[in-house]
C-alpha cells in the first residue's frame, strides 16, 4: 500500500514539474515525455543487466503480452495525454483520465477474478466524488470539451488502466525487475518512432535534456513506476488504482506552494474525500491481499 502512495505522490510532481520547466526552457511536450522515457529506460535497463540479466528471459507465448504492454503503457499512454490536455480543458482531462480505476476494478471483477466488494465499490465512489471535487468540476467553466478531446481523454484513462490489467497476470508469472524492463524497453522504442514523426530531428537544447531526464526520468518516472509495479505485485489491482488516485491530490498541493495556485474549501474537501477512500481500503477488518501472497 506504501508503495502506492509514495509512487502517486511522485506522479503527482508531473504537472508542476512541467509547469516549471515549461517557464525555462522551450521545449514540446511530447520531448519532454520521450527524454523522461528514455533516461527512465536507461537507467533501468543498466541496472538489471548488471544485477539481475537473467531476468529478462521471457516465454515466447508472453512476447505479444509484454508488446501490448509497453506500447499501450507508453508508446500510446504518453503521447495521447498530451493531447487530450491540449485538445480540453485540464478539468476534462483529468476527470476523463482519472476514471481508469473504474475501468480496472470492473475488468478485474470480470476478468481476473477480483471480488467486486461494497468496500472497494465505496471506496471508488468516494475517489470519483473527491476528483471531481480536487479538479473543479462543479465549476461549469471547467468543463470544456472537444469531441476529439473527450475520445482522447477516454483512451487515456483506458492506457492508464491497462498497466493494472495487463500488468498484474505478468506480475504472476515473471519478476517485477523483468515487467518494469520491458514496459519501459518497448514502450519507450515505440514513443522515440512516434516523437520522430512528429518533431523530426530537431531536439531541445542541452539544458533541457539535463533536466527533462535528471528530475523527469528519475522522479516521475522511473521511482514511481517501480513503486506502483511493487505495490501492484502484492495488492489486486483494483486497490492498486484506486489508491495510485492519491496522485491529484499531491499535484494540487504543489501546484498551491510552487506555482502560486489558490486552493478552494471545495478542493479541501475534495482531497479529504480520496484520503477517505485510502483509508476505507485499507480499514481494520480485511485480509490484506499483501498477506496473501510473498512478492518476488
Amino acid at each position: 500500500m506504501l508503495s502506492v502512495l509514495a509512487a502517486a505522490t511522485l506522479w503527482g510532481s508531473i504537472g508542476p514539474s512541467y509547469a516549471l520547466l515549461a517557464e525555462r526552457q522551450d521545449a514540446d511536450p511530447i520531448d519532454i515525455v520521450t527524454i523522461r522515457a528514455a533516461a527512465a529506460t536507461v537507467l533501468f535497463l543498466m541496472w538489471v543487466l548488471v544485477r539481475q540479466p537473467a531476468a529478462l528471459h521471457v516465454r515466447r507465448r508472453d512476447v505479444p503480452a509484454f508488446m501490448a504492454f509497453g506500447l499501450v503503457t507508453v508508446t500510446a499512454f504518453y503521447p495521447i495525454l498530451i493531447y487530450a490536455f491540449r485538445e480540453t480543458s485540464v478539468t476534462v482531462a483529468a476527470l476523463l483520465l482519472y476514471l481508469a480505476p473504474a475501468i480496472v476494478t470492473v475488468t478485474a471483477a470480470l476478468f481476473l477474478g477480483e471480488p467486486l466488494s461494497m468496500r472497494k465499490t465505496a471506496a471508488l465512489a468516494l475517489s470519483l466524488g473527491g476528483l471531481a471535487l480536487v479538479v473543479g468540476a462543479y465549476q461549469p467553466g471547467n468543463l470544456i470539451a472537444s469531441p476529439l478531446g473527450i475520445l482522447l481523454g477516454l483512451a487515456s484513462a483506458a492506457c492508464y488502466a491497462a498497466y493494472s490489467i495487463i500488468g498484474k497476470p505478468l506480475l504472476d508469472r515473471y519478476p517485477r525487475s523483468a515487467v518494469l524492463a520491458y514496459h519501459l524497453l518497448i514502450g519507450t522504442a515505440g514513443l522515440l518512432i512516434v516523437r520522430q514523426v512528429v518533431e523530426g530531428n530537431d531536439w531541445p537544447g542541452l539544458g533541457t535534456i539535463v533536466l527533462a531526464a535528471g528530475y523527469n526520468g528519475i522522479f516521475t518516472t522511473l521511482a514511481p513506476i517501480a513503486l506502483y509495479t511493487l505495490g501492484l505485485s502484492a495488492l489486486p489491482s483494483s486497490e492498486a488504482s484506486l489508491l495510485a488516485m492519491w496522485e491529484p491530490v499531491v499535484a494540487l498541493a504543489l501546484a498551491t506552494m510552487l506555482l502560486g495556485e489558490v486552493i478552494s474549501p471545495a478542493q479541501v474537501a475534495g482531497a479529504a474525500l480520496i484520503f477517505a477512500s485510502g483509508t476505507l481500503l485499507v480499514a481494520p477488518g480485511r485480509k490484506s491481499a499483501a498477506l496473501a501472497r510473498v512478492p518476488r
